[in-house]
């Protein structure tokens, strides 16, 4: 790659926020489940998850002095982005109830090849033949290391999962542009607001709001809402330093610190292909940062 995002001193400090995002965001998924096991409905979860997030965004923006006001073309393109981040969050939890949890992250995981190859074909970043080998190994090392079961591939599971992939790679496109415009901490407030308010309207509709009902499941919501609003910050907020091709492919190790998460906390155990998954991911990710040779 070319641009001006390989300056040395700013790949550590993108790379940084990326592996913070990433373990931000795993630990989403188990803590969720906490909550949902203790009597939390799936959108009272998901609703309060977004509250929490948009709250420590919030937070961050009167911290840093930064305040709320926002261009009118910075708020269209929030208001875009929440939109992508509604339908990601729609295929993503649909899909589950159609298609193994693997196969789902499986294919959403497509999307930083998605985001790659666009910006390689709008000239915004130059990818040899050697990095788009080791994007795609590092696919098949997510392939072995979620052990997807391929005997339930169901057609509207795997539509609602290309749709999280697809939207998505929206909304990194939509936020990678609304950059140039204001800060990743307000538009990413704003984007979050925009779900919030779908899914909080959709929760009131159906009177679904079940909370949990022992500490231990309230401490899951909590840890929910922390994550999510840590990762986006933090993995919108590399974009400035290390661009969104690069930023989404190293959050491809957010799979694999969900896994470890559920077996740090849920007791779950990792079969030996999977172990191959996790280190054919990590060495191509390695090599996927390492300079090239220029002839």
């Amino acid at each position: 790659m070319s641009d001006e995002t390989q300056r040395l001193g700013a790949t550590p400090i993108g790379i940084a926020l990326v592996l913070l995002g990433s373990a931000s965001m795993a630990m989403v998924p188990t803590a969720a489940k906490l909550a949902l096991n203790d009597g939390a409905s799936l959108l009272t979860v998901i609703t309060v998850r977004g509250f929490i997030g948009a709250a420590v965004m919030a937070v961050m923006l009167v911290g840093l002095g930064q305040g709320f006001r926002a261009r009118r073309v910075v708020l269209l393109l929030c208001l875009f982005s929440g939109l992508c981040y509604t339908a990601m969050s729609y295929g993503f939890i649909g899909a589950v109830a159609y298609i193994p949890v693997s196969l789902m992250l499986l294919i959403f995981f497509l999307h930083p090849i998605i985001v790659a190859v666009v910006h390689h074909y709008r000239g915004e970043t130059t990818l040899s033949f050697s990095k788009v080998m080791l994007i795609f190994a590092v696919f098949v090392g997510l392939g072995f290391a979620l052990g997807p079961d391929l005997s339930s591939l169901d057609p509207l599971g795997i539509a609602l999962a290309l749709l999280a992939a697809a939207s998505v790679s929206g909304m990194i496109f939509l936020n990678a542009r609304a950059q140039k415009e204001a800060t990743s901490t307000l538009i990413t407030f704003y984007m979050t607001m925009v779900t919030v308010g779908i899914f909080g309207l959709a929760t009131i509709a159906t009177a679904d709001w079940m909370f949990p009902v022992t500490p231990v499941g309230w401490a899951g919501l909590m840890g929910t809402g922390l994550g999510l609003g840590f990762g986006l910050l933090s993995y919108f907020a590399a974009f400035r330093f290390i661009g969104p091709v690069r930023a989404s492919v190293i959050s491809t190790v957010e799979p694999l610190m969900g896994i470890l998460f559920a077996v740090a906390v849920l007791g779950e155990a990792l079969g030996l292909w999977q172990w191959v998954g996790v280190f054919v991911v990590i060495m191509a990710l390695v090599f996927f940062e390492l300079p090239e040779r220029r002839k």
